[in-house]
């Protein structure tokens, strides 16, 4: 078995645990993480090949296409994450800074 899938696969459900869920126990943040972790691959296939549409916009429910799709909503997690944790307030701003 490939370890790196093994840990693609929970990713996406600690990001999600800790966004929604952040001062919970241990033992309810394990099971929810397991949870999210499969509600998101099955909502990603439902996504990638639903529909006769969604198959051509997305070229179908693949294994290529499944891992750069888990990436991608990954790493939209990820950002939003770090967005709500406060990572991105110096960024902000000297945005502000450079439209003045």
């Amino acid at each position: 078995m490939n370890p790196f899938g093994f840990i693609m696969f929970f990713i996406p459900g600690i990001l999600l645990t800790e966004i929604f869920f952040l001062k919970e126990e241990k033992l309810f943040k394990f099971l929810t993480t397991v949870l999210l972790s499969i509600s998101f691959f099955t909502f990603l296939g439902i996504f990638l090949g639903y529909t006769h549409l969604n198959k051509m916009l997305t070229g179908g429910l693949s294994g290529r296409n499944v891992w750069l799709y888990s990436i991608v909503f990954t790493f939209i997690i990820f950002l939003y994450l770090l967005k709500e944790r406060g990572y991105f307030k110096d960024f902000e701003k000297k945005l502000k800074k450079l439209k003045k």
